[in-house]
């Protein structure tokens, strides 16, 4: 015993106390020791130091050696404790070891003495380790508990012994088989933290017992699978589960247990539904990007090939008279472009590649505008129904995207009422509760003017309704739809900041709910035409801009057969060399945006800059740049294609506000 050792005597003889000490000193051990023989000096002594071993008289006249064996015991370090006496009897002493004293000896026989307290020393050492080991298993247990239960993944703990005879199988039992359903029904759930409780919706682990046998089978595949395995660990899989919040999609891992670990394993439970859904949602955006990258690369050549036709069927019809039979031919030309120009419209729509110009939107108003087109579009077995709630709060919305929207969800109507049927339109205010929220997909809580679309057609299982807007997905016969018009109605809703609910079931008809969030202030009314063709100026100048030659053409002979003198150009380049040799004024200066070189917003900057008095008038069949400006300050836009008409009618506009 190489230390020190702290000895506390309590003895009322001096002499008996230096013999004590002389036995411990000629064995070897080195101490430092006090001598007490009252009772107050004996609580001082116990509050002053721990002691390594108390040895103590029994009898003595001022203290007695039982008393001090209580104090001791009571005091926070509890020291071994050995009688030394000279007076013990037999009775007395084990009166002492029953009271808890370590050991006992005579006075008369202190060659025992330096054993008994190495013992003791050793003894008392060994049970302070024992102590602070099990407080820190205790301490470690308590950690772990707490962490199962406040972590936020759904642990379970169960007992896998019934399974595991069947994992070493050569073939796995059928889940009708004795032997599978034993097993099953050997499933027990040891103890479940309060996140895998609230999952599954049970208060205790007996309650989620039989949603917990569903993932079973799928953990049985991946055990079996790990035991074939080199080094294998940790099995992970993935599968169905019925939850408190219905089917969800669940991730569940744990360790492989070894032979003797089967009935406490911890399966770690991660619901990845939301997760699954939005990895959904980031994949159909991902295709609309690709195919909105697809559509503004051919947008402007297509569109610049419609216009071309369209412009050629104007020309053409001006020289027809009334009554040529051939004016029905013009008509075919014209009515195929417009349904082109619609698809494209469509393409870049749902895209989100067209510009979006909202505006406070009278719904009603869009809605009665859009009817008279809708009566030559439905067939006259579907009766059209409006049901408008008066004083309605205003949208904000791009009225070309609304009406756009409105003429989609009712030809999809049409279409699913080939016998005839209702179509029904509604709007109504109303506010969205937090309580609302959960239901699928969510409307966040607030105001909104909602627009309902319903017919009753054939409706629509479940599998059609989560492919609906999904871009080129129809349940139409090949060659009677292009897919685009629902995912053209979910990306002008998105472009809204709206959201859409359908309700469908075969046999029962279909409703679209577009939720536009309530706005405040006074709808725009939108101005009718105010010019016509009759009310061109006759000689002012057009500088026109297009790379592609026959549209060229037939601009410059439209423009010319309208009163205008025109000056025309392949490329920017050439458009400047013009200017610098034409010293008249130029009033208006029409440009495609995409132009080889030196594009049509540098060649309007750099034409305003020589001649400020020059208007400009963009014309783009499609084009980034002029999508993200926000603002094109005096300069206006037309899309093609564009009618004869639509161009003339611009051009007057800006030579009016002049």
């Amino acid at each position: 015993m190489p230390r020190k050792l702290h000895v506390l005597l309590v003895e009322d003889s001096p002499d008996d106390a230096d013999l004590v000490v002389m036995a411990l000193a000629r064995a070897g051990i080195d101490l430092e020791w006090r001598r007490v023989e009252r009772e107050s000096e004996f609580t001082a002594a116990l509050a002053t130091r721990a002691w390594d071993v108390i040895l103590s008289d029994f009898a003595m006249p001022a203290f007695d050696g039982l008393r001090a064996f209580e104090l001791a015991r009571a005091s926070s370090c509890d020291p071994p404790f050995i009688f030394v006496s000279g007076a013990i009897g037999e009775a007395r002493a084990v009166e002492a070891m029953r009271a808890g004293a370590r050991d006992y000896v005579m006075k008369g026989d202190l060659g025992r003495l330096a054993a008994a307290v190495r013992r003791e020393v050793q003894a008392a050492e060994n049970r302070r380790r024992t102590r602070a080991a099990e407080s820190a298993l205790a301490r470690s247990e308590a950690r772990q508990r707490l962490v199962f239960a406040a972590t936020s993944t759904p642990l379970l703990c169960v007992d896998l012994s019934g399974i595991a005879p069947l994992i070493a199988a050569i073939d796995t039992p059928s889940p009708t088989s004795r032997e599978w359903l034993a097993a099953r029904d050997a499933l027990a759930i040891v103890e479940a933290n309060p996140a895998a409780l609230e999952l599954f919706g049970g208060v205790d682990p007996v309650a989620i017992t039989a949603a917990v046998r569903g993932l079973l089978p799928h953990l049985l595949a991946a055990l079996r699978l790990a035991a074939t395995a080199r080094d294998r660990r940790h099995v992970e899989f993935e599968c169905q589960v019925a939850t408190r919040r219905g089917v969800r999609e669940v991730i569940v891992g744990t360790r492989v247990p070894s032979t003797d670990e089967w009935r406490d394993v911890v399966l770690s439970v991660f619901d990845v539904t939301e997760r699954r859904t939005l990895e959904a949602r980031l994949q159909t955006a991902e295709r609309l990007e690709a195919i909105g990258r697809l559509a503004g690369g051919i947008a402007h050549d297509f569109n610049n090939l419609l216009t071309v036709v369209g412009a050629s069927a104007d020309l053409l019809r001006d020289g027809l008279a009334s009554d040529d039979p051939r004016n029905e031919d013009v008509d075919v030309i014209v009515h195929t472009v417009a349904r082109a120009s619609a698809l494209t419209k469509q393409l870049l729509a749902f895209s989100r590649r067209r510009p979006v110009e909202p505006v406070l939107l009278d719904l009603n108003a869009t809605i009665r505008d859009t009817t008279a087109l809708l009566r030559r579009v439905i067939k006259e077995d579907v009766e059209l129904s409006l049901c408008l709630e008066p004083r309605l709060a205003p949208v904000l919305a791009d009225p070309t995207h609304v009406e756009q929207l409105i003429m989609n969800l009712c030809t999809n109507a049409r279409d699913a009422m080939p016998k005839g049927g209702t179509l029904r339109l509604a709007t109504s205010g109303l506010e969205v509760a937090p309580a609302e929220v959960v239901e699928d997909p969510p409307v966040p809580a607030g105001a909104y003017v909602m627009l309902e679309v319903a017919d009753t057609g054939a409706g629509m299982d479940e599998a059609t309704r989560a492919k609906i807007f999904e871009p080129f997905f129809s349940s139409k016969a090949v060659g009677c739809g292009a897919g685009l018009g629902l995912a053209t109605v979910d990306a002008v809703v998105s472009q809204s900041h709206g959201h859409v609910r359908v309700v469908s079931a075969l046999g029962s008809g279909t409703t679209f709910r577009v939720y536009f969030p309530s706005q405040q202030g006074i709808p725009e009314v939108p101005s009718p035409p105010t010019f016509t063709r009759r009310g061109l100026p006759g000689r002012a100048t057009i500088l026109l801009v297009e790379d592609e030659h026959l549209l060229r053409v037939a601009l410059r002979r439209q423009l010319e057969r309208a009163g205008f003198a025109v000056l025309d150009a392949g490329r920017a380049e050439d458009a400047l060399r013009h200017l610098a040799a034409h010293e008249a004024p130029i009033d208006v200066l029409v440009t495609d945006v995409v132009l080889p070189g030196m594009n049509g917003r540098d060649l309007a900057r750099e034409v305003v800059l020589r001649r400020p008095e020059t208007r400009v008038l963009f014309i783009s069949g499609y084009n980034e740049i002029i999508v993200s400006d926000q603002g094109r300050g005096s300069h206006s836009l037309l899309e093609k294609p564009f009618s004869a008409a639509a161009l003339m009618e611009r051009i007057a506009e800006i030579l009016a506000a002049g």
